[in-house]
């Protein structure tokens, strides 16, 4: 696992490793990572992702992510794409790549409603 072989380099080193949960990175201590032996710790972990996600999936944050999505998402696409719609030269990647523009800022959106809900509920 990853925070086990970081965990003993940042013991010596005194090193931040970078940890993705969500979809939002936050820097840990590498050894606070290891919750195997601290089951409070890892509850806690727990419930503040669950948090996250009620929040993340509530209709008011899922419609304004699908809203900023479908704006950025179309405005990138006909940046990156424009040339190779007309000629219909679109193939499976394109199109792939395409869903994947619609992806990002929509969890861009996600990201920063769930985290200034949680500054506003933290004040």
């Amino acid at each position: 696992m990853f925070a086990d072989c970081c965990a003993d380099r940042a013991d010596t080193l005194g090193l931040f490793c970078v940890w993705p949960i969500m979809s939002g990175l936050y820097a840990y201590n590498a050894a606070a990572l290891n919750t195997r032996d601290d089951p409070a710790r890892r509850a806690r972990a727990r419930l503040a992702v669950n948090a996250w996600l009620e929040i993340a999936l509530r209709r008011d944050v899922v419609r304004r992510s699908v809203k900023v999505a479908s704006l950025v998402g179309t405005i990138l696409v006909l940046i990156n794409y424009w040339d190779r719609f007309l000629p219909y030269t679109l193939d499976a990647a394109a199109y792939t790549k395409i869903a994947l523009t619609y992806c990002v800022p929509y969890c861009v959106s996600t990201y920063a409603s769930v985290s200034a809900t949680l500054a506003q509920t933290h004040r």
